[in-house]
């Protein structure tokens, strides 16, 4: 078995979003079509993940868990072969608890069992949930089993831990043999909900416990979904212009942090708003860049503290020695955010070329630090050249 090891983070589609266990085979199938069709896999957008609502409501015990024919017809075996013949990779999900968090058969105690099965479907990713799981079994010890049992089928599987962040689990994920881990709650198409993903971002350590490998996850991309789908409405409703502006605010600091970059929309309602924010390939060169430094926070320059609270900048080395700058404005008014160079590793005297990622045209020479005027709700992403 040729083991995994991920030089960038993975990139893909995920069905829970929009469908969540509304799942059925003919309608996946033109999913994954309209994906290849629009350019989504030629941009590296590669793993095509079933999330919960696959499986078959009772588990056959010694078979293995199986998947519901109403649902998959064809079975999952021939569908994966329909995805492997696009150019996709086949993504499935299970949970450590008894029971997933739709209420489907765990993996809890089947774990070389389902693991196996997976393998005989030709499946390459496995997310792998923390629903209904027993309370004196510390997690470590669970997902550290089914990492085990899929290597012991001798498939390389991609294997996506999502216990949302609990027991400290970026100290001990790599110790599983996961390649991501979720750091927090579901997405949700919400202002409020990509605030608070922030918010949690903003206090953790990822430059200790994210790289090469082991990616930290703060679950899917929110972009295109417009309303749509089987959880846009479990909270405020974006609209499309305000939309815009948060989805773009949550794909550029997704792509600095290093962050899987897994869709969630429908792509057979992709608008061109929608395809410019995924295929921002510039956006997507920093988020899959070899360094593999996930970005920082960097203190923000001459703001009252009412706005510094609400503003953000983050910084992320690139491998040829460019550093990208974001300038994040969760205010819902304009901003001028200001960061100094020192923070970023150049000197004040140092001066700078800078190449805004959205705006794709040159923004600007700065001396010392970078001083933008953001809108609210809003951010700038710019790339910057030191001149030598």
């Amino acid at each position: 078995m040729q083991e995994i090891f991920l030089k960038a983070p993975p990139m893909g589609w995920n069905s829970w979003n929009t469908f969540m266990d509304g799942l059925d085979e003919a309608t996946l199938r033109e999913i994954a079509v309209s994906l290849k069709e629009q350019g989504f896999l030629e941009a590296g957008y590669e793993y095509f993940c079933l999330d919960d609502g696959w499986e078959e409501k009772t588990r056959r015990v010694g078979c293995g868990v199986d998947y519901d024919r109403k649902k998959f017809p064809s079975g999952l075996k021939s569908f994966g072969d329909f995805l492997h013949g696009l150019g996709f990779k086949f993504g499935i999900y299970s949970c450590a608890g008894t029971l997933t968090c739709g209420g489907y058969p765990g993996s809890y105690g089947y774990e070389y069992e389902d693991a196996q099965k997976f393998a005989d479907w030709g499946v390459d990713l496995l997310k792998y949930d923390n629903c209904y799981v027993p309370t004196d079994v510390p997690g470590k010890f669970l997902y550290r089993r089914m990492g085990q049992a899929l290597r012991e089928t001798g498939r390389p599987i991609l294997y996506s831990m999502c216990n949302w962040g609990f027991d400290d689990s970026q100290t001990w994920v790599r110790s599983t043999g996961a390649h991501s881990y979720r750091i927090g709650t579901d997405s949700r198409d919400t202002w409020e909900n990509v605030q608070s993903v922030m918010h949690v971002l903003g206090k953790m350590n990822l430059t200790a416990f994210s790289g090469a490998n082991c990616y930290a996850d703060p679950d899917f991309l929110i972009a295109g979904m417009n309303g749509r789908g089987a959880v846009s409405n479990l909270g405020e409703e974006i609209g499309p212009n305000a939309g815009y502006n948060v989805y773009r605010m949550q794909f550029s600091l997704w792509c600095m942090i290093c962050a899987p970059l897994m869709m969630s929309h429908d792509p057979r309602y992709t608008t061109p708003q929608t395809a410019e924010i995924l295929l921002n390939r510039e956006l997507l060169a920093v988020n899959q860049d070899a360094a593999n430094i996930p970005a920082f926070p960097c203190r923000i320059e001459k703001m009252m503290e009412a706005d510094a609270s609400k503003c953000e900048v983050w910084a992320k080395p690139l491998s040829c020695g460019d550093v990208v700058v974001g300038l994040f404005n969760r205010k819902d008014t304009p901003a001028y955010l200001q960061a100094g160079f020192e923070s970023m590793g150049w000197l004040l005297s140092d001066t700078v070329d800078a190449y805004d990622l959205w705006a794709h045209r040159p923004a600007g020479v700065f001396r010392g630090n970078v001083t933008m005027q953001v809108p609210g709700r809003d951010c700038v992403v710019l790339r910057l050249h030191r001149r030598r």
